[in-house]
């Protein structure tokens, strides 16, 4: 008899970016797999996906509105009283805060938590508190917890958010990159893209990939790009691939050398990641940094805002650099523009980093190892 699992986010592209290679996996492996998610929360509001038949929608949002989403928590508790599975995979600190009652309230089988990094921030102590808080009161009810990244590991075991007779915390697993598709292309195939976008081929491209939002770091890539056009007046494009969150924002921008292509799927953002010369990340949150890994894999090196998550995806001089500066940005910037060969040096480091580095085939087992240790025990 097959196992029944249910993967349950907000956002649809969760599932679509993060964890296809390992639904695949399980599904190989004697599993029957579910998702669920608000169909609403898409990154892309004109991008509609074809869903199998095992996909079902909540109407859970991203905002904390809770009072109008009791409706669509009633569902979902009707839902798993009459929909059992083995095990529940919860993802984002919303879903795991309200579904993980909702299971154990209707004995719907052994619960998983993802934490795509914490929200607690520095130097805001009542904000930490509550959120310390909130992972303490989860813990009781989730059987195994997942962290992305090493220091949201450590604030697990400093604080104790965690309970030791029911959950487990490991780190960095759960989560990978799609190294089959993420890859670099030919000289020919990177021409006729620039050709395309109409690009000339001596041109160096500084790209970006996130959602246009200031949380991403938007205004500080504004400041960087002003800035280096300002300085060294060096010929080269902006190229940004991401939905529009902050369209009022967007239309205000003033930056004559940038090209943006909104959102794209993955089957066609590995083609503009191998046009980049240079990947420009100074995010101000981030769990893990996957497009950060997606670039790498293309042999992209990556400038990143030295914060958690991030800097432990680059290490300095392999596959980027950690920045802490505006003004740094652009001296690395400068620096790699102006000189061919150690760009191109760096560009052959990062490639063999990100090759050893990032394998979501190696996530796919730790995670199936996981599920069956707990559904077995």
């Amino acid at each position: 008899m097959k196992k029944k699992i249910i993967n349950i986010t907000i956002a649809p592209d969760t599932v679509d970016i993060f964890l296809t290679d390992i639904i695949d996996y399980l599904k190989l492996h004697d599993y029957e797999t579910y998702s669920m998610a608000n169909e609403e929360e898409s990154l892309h509001e004109k991008h509609v996906k074809k869903r199998e038949k095992n996909f079902y929608t909540h109407g859970v949002s991203r905002k904390l509105v809770l009072i109008r989403e009791l409706k669509a928590l009633f569902k979902v508790y009707r839902f798993f009283k009459k929909n059992k599975f083995d095990l529940v995979h919860l993802h984002t600190p919303k879903i795991l805060l309200l579904f993980s009652i909702i299971i154990k309230l209707t004995n719907n089988g052994k619960i998983v938590a993802t934490y795509h990094g914490s929200l607690a921030k520095e130097n805001k102590p009542i904000r930490n508190a509550i959120f310390y808080f909130i992972d303490y009161l989860n813990s009781f009810f989730i059987d195994y917890i997942f962290t992305v990244n090493h220091n949201d590991l450590k604030r697990f075991w400093k604080y104790g958010l965690y309970n030791e007779n029911n959950s487990s915390v490991i780190s960095l697993s759960g989560i990978g990159v799609k190294s089959r598709l993420f890859k670099t292309i030919s000289l020919e195939e990177k021409q006729k893209i620039k050709e395309e976008l109409g690009i000339p081929l001596n041109v160096k491209v500084i790209g970006n990939v996130s959602r246009f939002t200031k949380d991403k770091g938007i205004d500080t890539i504004e400041k960087i790009i002003k800035e280096l056009k300002f300085k060294y007046n060096y010929n080269f494009v902006f190229l940004h691939i991401g939905a529009i969150e902050d369209k009022k924002y967007f239309e205000s921008l003033n930056i004559d050398n940038m090209i943006s292509l909104g959102y794209k799927n993955q089957k066609e953002l590995h083609l503009y990641y191998n046009i980049m010369d240079l990947f420009l990340f100074p995010s101000l949150r981030e769990g893990f940094g996957i497009s950060v890994a997606e670039a790498n894999l293309c042999g992209v090196p990556a400038l990143v805002s030295d914060i958690k998550g991030l800097n432990e995806v680059v290490v300095n001089n392999k596959n980027g650099f950690k920045v802490t500066r505006t003004e740094d940005y652009v001296e690395y910037l400068s620096h790699y523009l102006s000189n061919e060969n150690e760009l191109n040096f760096l560009k052959k480091s990062t490639l063999k980093y990100a090759i050893e580095r990032f394998d979501q085939n190696e996530a796919s087992v730790n995670t199936f190892n996981v599920y069956e240790n707990l559904i077995n025990n």
